[in-house]
């Protein structure tokens, strides 16, 4: 496996460009939109090659307006081989797309899985055995660079919604962090997927990674 680093930079050359960028393959299997970084309107974004690909990417002008083109609208795209930017010690086991076929997780956890969809959950169960337990779940993949703006959700034991979120501590990172007291013992359904429930623009692929932390 190959991690693959693709930079645009346009804001950091004083360029008044605003660029969006696309990948995608010939089979349609690995495409994603790569969006802005958290800090600026230039692009950085990491992502994870299981297999050789040859990829496509696409780049053009997100801004709407009757001028936004010419000759200062410049801008630099950077390709690189890279290290591994996060660390796991489990991957998701396919089918857990609904409920019934959620993994196990458990404290300690990092697991590694990917949205293929935008429209597909990845579900996972934590196992509480004691009530009034502190749980913090987290995503750590798109502060580094992951291409995913995802969303977290929980349910309890009896099925009703415990937590929910899409961002994290500090409003410049996009990841999801729910923290709660679980008060009954039992199983905990975890749902990672897009951002948000209910929007016509979540979209995923398989360039659109992340690592699920359970504490």
């Amino acid at each position: 496996a190959s991690w693959v680093r693709i930079r645009v930079r346009a804001e950091a050359l004083g360029s008044p460009a605003n660029p969006r960028a696309f990948l995608y393959d010939e089979d349609g299997e690995f495409e994603a939109s790569l969006e802005d970084s958290y800090l600026t309107s230039d692009i950085d974004t990491t992502f994870k090659l299981d297999e050789p690909r040859e990829l496509a990417i696409g780049i053009l002008e997100q801004e709407s307006g009757t001028v936004q083109f010419g000759e200062d609208y410049e801008w630099r795209l950077m390709v690189s081989i890279v290290k591994a930017p996060v660390e796991w010690n489990a991957e998701e086991l396919e089918p857990n797309d609904g409920r019934a076929d959620a993994n196990p997780v458990a404290d300690g956890d990092r697991m590694f899985g990917r949205i293929e969809h935008g429209a597909r959950y990845d579900w996972y169960e934590l196992e509480v055995a004691e009530g009034r337990t502190e749980v913090v779940i987290e995503t750590d993949s798109w502060i580094h660079g992951s291409p995913l703006n995802p969303e977290i959700m929980v349910e309890g034991p009896d099925g009703e919604e415990v937590d929910r979120a899409d961002d994290h501590d500090s409003s410049s990172n996009r990841d999801a962090k729910v923290a709660f007291t679980a008060t009954e013992p039992g199983p905990y359904k975890i749902r990672v997927g897009t951002c948000c429930e209910g929007a016509s623009t979540r979209t995923g692929g398989l360039p659109k990674w992340y690592v699920l932390n359970v504490s």
